[in-house]
């Protein structure tokens, strides 16, 4: 709803991306730690080639400005990187942005993140994304349709430019790779973890996109059966994000709930989040990563991510 805060968000990544030190061709997945706004810090390796992201604790002040970085410096290990996640959200924001300017001046980067996504983002090779908790995936389903959504809403973005040619070329690739996902990561009716991986599931809940920008394209019918897989899956605190552990994230918990149109499924996806809150014995602030079996808390406390939880407003 703030679409200030929204492009206040989104213009340290678009400038950073244009910087010789950022090579790739996706987009960048930070624009720093704070109390700097220093260029991508998450996977940048120390003296020892190791990874700061990970082994660094605290002095985050004495960073360097990566921003300022000649080309050629080689500072970012690429194995941590989030190439299809962060090129995705990244259009998809710019779809949500309201500012046709913003979408003009940076299609350039658009199109170079969606051609990345029409090569690796129907089966993603083995990376990082934002539900890995129990490490990297190969051909990640949930993924492979964030990398849709993408491409779908920088097929929305070339309509609103008045860029026809463009909007048919890559809204015709997105309704392709929505019904090639369908055969490939639906097995029996169910969706799957990962390709290949039967009597597997996680939650799809990048489905939630779908029915905020353009034409949908992934049926109701769909959707429900996923909403009525999660139930079944379900332990008093939450349904786990997926088949590899039992932990999940209250936040995609809620964009799962998105999918359905019951509000009675709705109330009872809500209800496990609620029980979390009520009965887990860690007092600390709202955690959005946690156990469904026993309500205790991952790590992660008090995370802006909670706002997701409002995406049902939407």
């Amino acid at each position: 709803y703030n679409k200030e805060l929204l492009k206040g968000m989104l213009y340290p990544i678009l400038d950073f991306a244009r910087m010789p030190v950022w090579e790739y061709d996706f987009a960048p997945h930070d624009a720093g730690i704070y109390p700097y706004c220093l260029g991508q810090f998450y996977a940048t390796k120390s003296e020892e080639g190791k990874d700061y992201g990970q082994n660094l604790e605290g002095d985050y002040e004495l960073l360097p400005m990566y921003y300022l970085f000649p080309k050629g410096n080689d500072i970012y290990n690429f194995e941590r990187q989030m190439p299809v996640e962060e090129s995705a959200n990244m259009i998809i924001l710019l779809a949500l942005s309201g500012d046709k300017k913003l979408k003009e001046e940076n299609f350039d980067l658009l199109t170079k993140w969606v051609k990345y996504l029409v090569e690796k983002g129907l089966t993603p090779d083995n990376q990082l994304c934002t539900d890995d908790f129990a490490g990297h995936l190969d051909k990640n389903a949930n993924l492979a349709i964030k990398a849709i959504m993408g491409i779908k809403a920088y097929a929305e973005i070339a309509k609103e430019l008045k860029k026809i040619e463009v909007f048919e070329e890559y809204i015709a690739i997105a309704k392709n790779y929505a019904e090639r996902w369908l055969n490939l990561y639906v097995i029996n009716g169910q969706s799957v973890l990962n390709l290949g991986n039967e009597n597997s599931y996680s939650l799809k809940y990048n489905l939630a996109i779908d029915k905020l920008i353009g034409e949908t394209l992934f049926s109701c019918e769909f959707k429900e059966r996923e909403v009525d897989l999660y139930l079944e899956k379900a332990n008093r605190y939450g349904v786990p994000l997926d088949t590899r552990k039992d932990y999940t994230k209250a936040d995609w918990q809620i964009w799962s709930a998105m999918l359905t149109d019951d509000i009675e499924k709705r109330k009872k996806i809500i209800n496990l989040i609620a029980n979390f809150l009520q009965e887990t014995p860690d007092r600390v602030p709202f955690s959005d990563w946690y156990e469904t079996v026993d309500a205790k808390y991952c790590i992660f406390r008090n995370r802006t991510v909670l706002g997701g939880l409002f995406m049902l407003l939407i």
